[in-house]
């Protein structure tokens, strides 16, 4: 399956965006998904085939190293992806930590299968938009995705 390319200097949040800051456990980039590591008290990067990680609470709103401080977009109407998306496209997470795809159909049995947004196109002047709403995870299994 392949990863939408973000451009991190292209992610920004709108003024309704819901978020919030905490620690990282890893580098992230702007544009990837992220969970709230409860066991780590921090952030980790999401992936749908990573056991412990097949979760996310919001993408990344600038880049951050293990150890520093890292803001997170947790929904937004209107959330600058900082990437090519079709209106009207699912965002889903990827198998590859923190990134994203618009295939859910490569997900396999054992991966998750989790919602990031819906693309919405162009909006007052800003284009590539999604509306930022991730679901909480639900098993891929054969034939029922």
């Amino acid at each position: 399956m392949s990863a939408i390319s973000i451009t991190p200097a292209n992610v920004l949040q709108s003024s309704g965006a819901r978020l919030q800051t905490a620690v990282t456990s890893v580098t992230v980039t702007a544009g990837q998904a992220v969970f709230y590591n409860a066991a780590l008290g921090k952030w980790s990067l999401g992936a749908a085939g990573t056991s412990g990680a097949q979760a996310v609470s919001g993408i990344a709103i600038q880049s951050a190293a293990a150890g520093q401080n890292l803001t997170v977009a947790l929904t937004d109407p209107a959330f600058a992806l900082g990437a090519s998306v079709a209106s009207g496209s699912t965002i889903w997470l990827h198998t590859t930590a923190g990134d994203l795809t618009l295939t859910q159909g490569d997900l396999t049995t054992g991966d998750s299968v989790i919602a990031v947004g819906v693309a919405q196109g162009t909006t007052g002047g800003s284009t590539n938009l999604i509306f930022l709403n991730p679901t909480p995870a639900a098993p891929a299994t054969a034939g029922v995705l």
